[in-house]
């Protein structure tokens, strides 16, 4: 676990979506050519994403880093992997 402590918040998110977007494509394959079972953990993996991305949150105000601001009054999270917070503006390439 030492090693993951000394990553950035910027490559946490960047190794969550390479493990993410992987999986997902190895269960779409198999789904395809192997099995139709394989079709649950493919909608496991991109249903769970959004929780295990909204763990990854910024050193300085603690706002996850999926966070894209807010429309008509709702948070909105969205895919983008940003290098500065939208909440305070931390550039998230470097460790506090």
């Amino acid at each position: 676990m030492k090693k993951f402590e000394a990553l950035t918040t910027y490559q946490k998110n960047l190794i969550a979506w390479a493990c993410i977007m992987s999986l997902g494509f190895l269960f779409g394959i198999l789904f395809l050519y192997a099995s139709m079972w394989f079709m649950l953990p493919f909608f496991a993996v991109v249903g769970g994403a959004p929780f295990f991305l909204n763990k990854i949150v910024c050193p300085n105000c603690g706002t996850p880093v999926t966070y894209q601001g807010t429309i008509a009054g709702m948070k909105i999270r969205g895919g983008f992997i940003r290098k500065k917070c939208q909440q305070c503006g931390w550039d998230l390439r470097k460790n506090p």
